[in-house]
């Protein structure tokens, strides 16, 4: 009798192999690493039953909830006083509880599974929103300093912005470059988000031309204060965006 598939080559033949193995072998929970049953990598479901998602109506500048008393569309009371971003926000998880894991399995953990799970849940998310999809949208990742790169082996908003362009017809495109290493937004040596990552990020050369007259999805894991996905619209919008929206894995 044949031994069975690692769970590794079964993570190896499904991104090569995409629906036909999703039939055929089961799925592993990316936060417990349990079977979830055949189909595409999600958790299971007590698993599941701690994601937390935002409830609507939603806030268009923020992607948080806007209120009981708000309608479809209509900003948070926050956002009525100061936009938190100049374009549509939607957040597929909220980051505590089980988002933030998925967000860590795939940021530190390297599990290209969590990815998958979070790039389907960002792109349903991002429908519901409003925000571009299609033949000529431009995937942006917030880009990652190249040291920090080295040190994970992974640029995760760059796998979710591969993910979504590829199951939505559009573009993944590094038009932007971090040329600073800044710590990370949440140290304590951080006094302003925004002074933190001011020119931080620069274009990315030529790749930066394609950006001109274009609809563009900024893709981020994690949006908290909004200050470094604002300072990746202002270059984006110099660079002649069309529009500048931003999809988030998580919101924290």
């Amino acid at each position: 009798m044949p031994k069975p598939l690692s769970r590794r080559f079964i993570r190896f033949l499904r991104r090569r192999s995409g629906v036909l193995v999703d039939l055929v072998y089961p799925s592993f929970c990316p936060l417990c690493g349990e079977p979830s049953g055949p189909g595409p990598p999600r958790p299971c479901t007590a698993c599941r039953a701690r994601l937390g998602v935002p409830r609507p109506p939603l806030c268009p500048h923020c992607g948080r909830a806007a209120g009981p008393a708000a309608r479809r569309g209509d900003p948070c009371p926050g956002c009525r006083r100061r936009p938190f971003f100049p374009g549509r926000v939607a957040g597929a998880f909220l980051y505590r509880g089980g988002g933030g894991e998925l967000v860590r399995a795939l940021k530190f953990g390297g599990r290209l599974e969590a990815g998958l799970f979070l790039a389907r849940a960002m792109a349903r998310a991002g429908r519901v929103a409003a925000i571009p999809r299609g033949r000529g949208v431009l995937y942006v990742p917030v880009p990652l300093h190249p040291a920090k790169r080295r040190r994970r082996g992974l640029h995760q908003s760059r796998f979710l912005a591969e993910c979504l362009a590829r199951s939505t017809g559009g573009r993944p495109l590094d038009a932007l470059e971090r040329i600073r290493d800044t710590p990370p937004q949440g140290d304590p040596g951080v006094l302003s988000r925004e002074a933190n990552v001011r020119d931080a990020f620069a274009p990315a050369g030529r790749r930066a031309r394609v950006v001109a007259g274009a609809a563009v999805v900024l893709v981020d894991d994690v949006t908290t204060s909004g200050a470094t996905a604002r300072e990746c619209a202002r270059l984006l919008r110099r660079l002649g965006a069309r529009s500048v929206d931003l999809l988030a894995a998580c919101l924290a």
